[in-house]
């Protein structure tokens, strides 16, 4: 009787503690956080911005946490500026990202979706964001995995 007792406040702390800390406790003990590490770290983007034929523009994004279908990414860009992306990874490797300046460029915002190839190393797909003038402006963007 007592061993029933134990066994079932021990499982209600389970429970418990995983309705407390949310998704990343249930990514963490479902193994979910583990099947997407490969898909961490820096990421090299080429953004060509439609109607304009001149360079596209060109940094890197940090992916720094995905846990479950939440992801969290910074953008580096000495010429235009830093960003922070947050998004989702569907089921059908779909990503979807909010992005927003920082700094000096707090003013940036926008979205991007990108499909992952079966390889896991290339995001491909296109963005759209408000620019300085407030006017829409986007086009295809590519991240390969560094």
């Amino acid at each position: 009787m007592l061993s029933e007792v134990v066994a079932a406040i021990a499982g209600g702390m389970v429970t418990g503690g995983i309705t407390i800390f949310g998704e990343s406790a249930k990514t963490l003990v479902s193994g979910k956080r583990a099947r997407n590490r490969d898909l961490l770290g820096k990421w090299n983007c080429v953004w060509h911005v439609e109607g304009h034929e001149n360079e596209p523009i060109k940094d890197h994004v940090l992916i720094s946490s995905i846990a479950g279908e939440e992801v969290v990414a910074y953008g580096k860009n000495t010429a235009v500026g830093n960003y922070k992306l947050t998004g989702k990874l569907s089921n059908s490797y779909l990503m979807t990202f909010i992005y927003g300046g920082e700094d000096r460029r707090i003013a940036l915002g926008g979205v991007v979706i990108l499909e992952l190839n079966a390889t896991r190393d290339v995001l491909k797909g296109h963005w759209w964001q408000y620019d300085e003038n407030r006017n829409f402006c986007g086009g295809t963007t590519v991240w390969e995995k560094a």
